[in-house]
């Protein structure tokens, strides 16, 4: 089973910015490109009976731009709530790629979470897209340029364990008891 860990960077901006910014398959800026404004710290940061609870979000529209402006809105509304994000602060999740990759096809899903991944990484957060295949799969070599890290995890005498794929520095980890 693989796994793909994605290190993402308050000030966001507009999510054409983004996508203009993040053409490289990797989220990461082109060349060339503007800077990403810089991160106001957090100043008075209200304490947790002072913050709202957010509300949930359910996606009805099937489309992949319907559920990236979902995502982007719980992203803002989050850091709204929380008076700014630190870094590692924002965490998002996708269960599973599967069910993405079945409905929209890989071309889309890796637009999709190019897309995804620069914005968490403009808010410093962490992303976790989840895809139970073989990590020597098609689809897992299709879509790891979009992340920092593949993580392959397996069950071996009872103990799990993982191993690291770096994307930037062609690095692998030993296996690592979970």
């Amino acid at each position: 089973m693989a796994a793909a860990a994605s290190r993402t960077t308050p000030t966001i901006p507009p999510l054409e910015r983004v996508r203009r910014r993040s053409a490289s398959s990797t989220g990461r800026p082109e060349p060339g490109a503007p800077p990403l404004p810089e991160r106001p710290r957090p100043q008075e940061r209200p304490t947790p009976t002072e913050r709202p609870t957010p509300t949930a979000v359910r996606v009805t529209d099937e489309s992949l731009p319907a559920l990236d402006d979902a995502i982007v809105e719980c992203i803002d509304e989050f850091r709204a709530v929380s008076g700014g994000l630190d870094p590692a602060e924002l965490r998002v999740c996708v269960d599973s790629v599967v069910p993405l990759m079945e409905e929209h096809g890989a071309e889309a899903v890796f637009r999709f979470l190019r897309v995804l991944t620069a914005r968490v990484r403009c808010d410093d957060g962490m992303g976790h897209f989840h895809l139970p295949t073989d990590v020597n799969s098609d689809l897992v070599r299709t879509l790891a340029p979009v992340f920092d890290a593949v993580v392959e995890v397996r069950c071996r005498k009872g103990y799990a364990e993982q191993r690291w794929h770096l994307q930037e520095q062609d690095v692998t980890t030993r296996w690592l008891s979970l």
